[in-house]
């Protein structure tokens, strides 16, 4: 659940989940997800994550401030280039 909130929430509401200074926690918890053995073996991508919300739970709103992660991660532009911007993709890729 985490890693959809990771990915979706900067997509679609412009706020980072992941490697923000105000939920330490959630990026102690990715860090010892990665840390494991089975947990990279079944992570998935930030576009996966983002674009199989609306099929699920009908339609997903954005703010103006996801359109430069909304881009990133869909790769408009020159954008889609590795890595992604700290804090937008898994630690264990930047």
């Amino acid at each position: 659940f985490l890693e959809r909130m990771a990915a979706s929430v900067p997509y679609y509401k412009g706020l980072l989940v992941r490697n923000n200074p105000k939920f330490p926690h959630v990026s102690a918890w990715f860090s010892a997800m990665e840390g494991t053995e089975a947990f990279p073996g079944i992570q998935s991508d930030y576009y996966t994550h983002a674009h199989d919300l609306p099929p699920q739970i009908g339609n997903c709103y954005s703010h103006p401030e996801a359109k430069k992660f909304a881009d990133e991660i869909d790769g408009h532009g020159d954008s889609w280039r590795l890595p992604l911007s700290a804090g937008i993709e898994p630690h264990s890729l930047s």
